[in-house]
């Protein structure tokens, strides 16, 4: 039976990486959605991964809704991993709980907790026992080793504190295929006043807006290769 599972899970991996070669947007994703759960992943969809997804132990993982991982996404989960809801990463993402004590080489493991609305960019690593707040963005290449609170900017090896980020104001932020009608699905109850009805949907790569809105400069689908929704409150 195990190896029985080993092999479902190994056909999974093929087909997620084959459907997102074949359907590189984030509305079709039948088996990456299978693979995530055979790997026992705890997850509310919508939710994407790029190629080559690998993840450590299974039942450690815990996702929130409309989240999207680039390829290349490497999580080493000995002990529990908690993300929000919206989290967006490029591609190779490294999450690692495990470390050794420096002077014995013991092993130690430490929990990573991420808030919701966060952005890491390309190349972001994130060491066990970080916590991190909700509405972040990291920059490319950072190295996180410490805290970092919510609504800032971080950035840098060891990463630090570059900015502060403001979303207050948003009448919209963009998703990856869930359609979030009111602002508080996105910003929660406090989040203030609803100020629009719908979203503005756009259509994949080629720069032309659907029929609900139109025209759309192709310059907002330059290098996505997503279909993705910009959802307005």
């Amino acid at each position: 039976m195990k190896l029985l599972a080993l092999f479902r899970r190994e056909i999974l991996r093929i087909l997620s990486d084959m459907e997102f070669r074949y359907h590189k947007n984030n509305v079709n994703v039948f088996f990456r959605e299978k693979y995530l759960r055979a790997l026992g992943v705890e997850f509310t969809p919508p939710i994407s991964i790029g190629l080559q997804f690998y993840l450590r132990d299974q039942s450690l993982l815990k996702v929130g809704r409309n989240c999207s991982f680039g390829s290349f996404t490497k999580i080493w989960n000995y002990v529990p991993i908690e993300i929000g809801d919206h989290f967006l990463s490029a591609g190779c993402l490294t999450m690692n709980c495990g470390s050794h004590d420096p002077r014995t080489l013991q092993p130690q493991t430490a929990a990573i907790k991420i808030g919701d609305r966060v952005w890491a960019g390309l190349n972001v690593t994130i060491l066990g026992g970080v916590t991190i707040g909700d509405d972040v963005v990291i920059g490319a290449g950072s190295l996180v080793m410490t805290d970092i609170p919510a609504h800032t900017v971080y950035a840098g090896v060891p990463a630090r504190k570059i900015g502060d980020l403001d979303r207050t104001a948003l009448s919209a932020i963009w998703g990856h295929g869930e359609r979030c009608r009111a602002r508080h699905d996105c910003f929660g109850d406090g989040a203030g006043p609803q100020v629009g009805k719908l979203w503005l949907s756009l259509t994949r790569l080629n720069g032309n807006c659907s029929k609900r809105l139109s025209p759309c400069p192709r310059a907002w689908l330059s290098g996505v290769s997503h279909e993705i929704f910009l959802h307005h409150f």
